[in-house]
């Protein structure tokens, strides 16, 4: 949200700092607003938190451990084609084996950028911290 902020008040952000968020204006202003990001990851709870990523109509459910760069084999995950199947009750992964080494390396690629540019909780880089 933090870019959508900047430009609503008219603030600079910081150019040096990388920011993972995207300007969401357009989607509260435009009358026909294009999509603001294409792809998703979803977090949940415990050792692995990195569960699945979503680029347009498809989603991929990671393995168990999708931190490891080398899936295990055998434990491909589940894809979805979310247009054809928005319950995700059908997984395709088996037919769709380019897709899911794509999917699952842009998710670990993203989630390992936003680990090694992550803030330590509780900390603010600010003027005067």
């Amino acid at each position: 949200m933090l870019p959508t902020f900047a430009r609503l008040t008219g603030a600079a952000l910081d150019a040096t700092r990388i920011i993972d968020g995207v300007d969401a204006a357009p989607l509260l202003f435009d009358t026909e607003p294009k999509t603001v990001r294409d792809t998703h990851l979803y977090y949940g709870a415990g050792a692995s938190p990195l569960v699945a990523i979503r680029q347009g109509d498809w989603k991929y459910f990671l393995p168990t451990n999708p931190t490891k760069a080398d899936l295990p084999a055998g434990q491909p995950g589940a894809l979805f084609n979310l247009r054809e199947d928005l319950g995700e009750t059908t997984d395709v992964a088996a037919q769709h084996p380019d897709l899911v080494v794509r999917l699952s390396s842009e998710a670990l690629r993203r989630h390992a950028e936003m680990m090694t540019n992550k803030r330590p909780s509780g900390k603010s880089s600010g003027p005067g911290k």
